[in-house]
This record gives structure tokens, sequence and C-alpha cells, in this order.
């Protein structure tokens, strides 16, 4: 990414806030609208295009995914999951599908 400073010297006030030059290093930070439909999972959770999920029945499901993006430490799903799904955040080895589930529910 490539960002343009129109007026670099601009608020510059030596020793406190140096003026910025070409190639000095700068931290920025970007916002943009949120996503209301994302859903967003622990990236530890997905495992080669699968989450591990807890069906109606309290037993483990694989379900395949399609990731949409990372997004600090989770993963936005674009495909696969819908509102109100459990997923499993630990790890289960091994991972059977329709093994029996005690879930502890987490809330963030």
């Amino acid at each position: 990414m490539v960002v343009t400073v129109e007026d670099p010297y601009e608020g510059a006030d030596p020793p406190r806030r140096l003026p910025l030059v070409p190639n000095m290093q700068v931290g920025l930070t970007f916002t943009g609208a949120s996503i209301d439909s994302a859903i967003a999972v622990p990236e530890a959770s997905f495992h080669a295009g699968l989450l591990r999920i807890v069906d109606a029945k309290n037993r483990l499901e694989l379900r395949p995914v399609t990731p949409d993006f990372p997004q600090d430490d989770h993963i936005v799903i674009a495909r696969g999951l819908i509102a109100g799904d459990r997923i499993v955040v630990d790890d289960i080895a091994p991972a059977i599908p329709g093994l029996a589930l005690d879930p502890i529910e987490v809330t963030k």
C-alpha cells in the first residue's frame, strides 16, 4: 500500500514531532464501514478449510467453509456458516464426526 501525505511538514515541531520525510517509517490505522453480515471465527478454530461444529444433538460435525479474509486473530467466513452455529474453539484429538460433546458456552 502506498500512502501519500499532502503536507509532510504540517504540524512539525522538532524534536517533539518530526516532519515526515521520504522512507520514514510510520504507524497507520485504517478504519472502514463494518460488515454487518460477516461471521468471524477465531483463527485457531479453522483447520484446512473445516470448522468443527457442535450440532443440535451436541455431536461433532466437521463442516467445510469458505474463508473470506483474515482480521487480527480471526477469519471472516464467506460461506458455510449461519448465525447461531456453535463452533468448537478447543482442539479435539481425534476429531471424529459424530463424537459426543459436552459443550461449554463461552461468550465474549
